[in-house]
């Protein structure tokens, strides 16, 4: 998806760093993949990144070269940014590690608010934690609040994590999906004699006992009878 870049009033970076930043900003605007500059953890099945999951942000490597296992070299600063439909938002350049610099938070709060509007919390008083305690917390997959300043509190910007450190919002639509395919199974049970009889009219005979398989085509779901081939389209969740 093309999107549009927005920085902040305060990014800034080192001249070395141009060509990469140029570079990964072509390939937003295109739409293009960013894998190359993402970290290599994302190979893991069951990686999960604690910064993404708590505040949406994403951080990218400012390599120039791409190296043989098709990654850019990695670098000692990194691009930290938040994506939203068509737009991205660059928010800093920092060195890396800076996973729980609660700056990060504060320049999104001061740069585009209304992009986090929904998570602010009101009235909320209690003490301020440090970087290295939210670094700490976030080992054990504890949510936390992040008061930037007097009376400006927020709740994890990009939605959280589960206690098996999932992020929470991934984890709701993996539940809605998994409803929704129980739903579509029924349905297709319930209405059988039906799809059987439309499938004979059309000259087509499903095996006994038929066999459905869901499958993904066009970006869309269908139950498939995988002996006829015989497809019915369900749509999307």
């Amino acid at each position: 998806m093309p999107r549009r870049i927005i920085k902040s009033k305060s990014f800034s970076y080192c001249p070395k760093h141009h060509d990469a930043l140029a570079q990964i900003e072509q390939i937003i605007h295109k739409g293009g993949d960013i894998t190359p500059y993402l970290s290599k953890n994302i190979k893991k099945v069951n990686y999960n990144d604690a910064m993404l999951n708590d505040w949406g942000i994403h951080h990218l490597h400012l390599g120039a070269r791409i190296e043989r296992d098709g990654f850019v070299e990695r670098t000692d600063m990194l691009l930290y940014c938040r994506f939203e439909k068509g737009h991205a938002y660059f928010v800093a350049v920092l060195p890396h590690g800076s996973w729980a610099k609660q700056e990060l938070v504060k320049t999104i709060h001061e740069n585009w608010p209304a992009l986090i509007d929904r998570y602010r919390v009101r009235g909320v008083v209690g003490d301020r934690v440090t970087d290295e305690e939210i670094k700490d917390l976030r080992k054990v997959n504890v949510n936390l609040f992040v008061e930037i300043e007097n009376g400006v509190a927020y709740l994890p910007i990009g939605g959280g994590a589960v206690s098996s450190g999932e992020n929470v919002l991934d984890v709701r639509r993996a539940d809605m999906c998994l409803h929704w395919a129980d739903r579509m199974q029924e349905k297709i049970i319930d209405d059988f004699p039906d799809i059987k009889k439309r499938a004979r009219d059309r000259g087509i005979l499903f095996s006994d006992p038929a066999v459905f398989q869901m499958r993904i085509w066009q970006e869309s779901f269908w139950m498939v009878e995988i002996n006829s081939a015989y497809g019915i389209l369900l749509g999307t969740p």
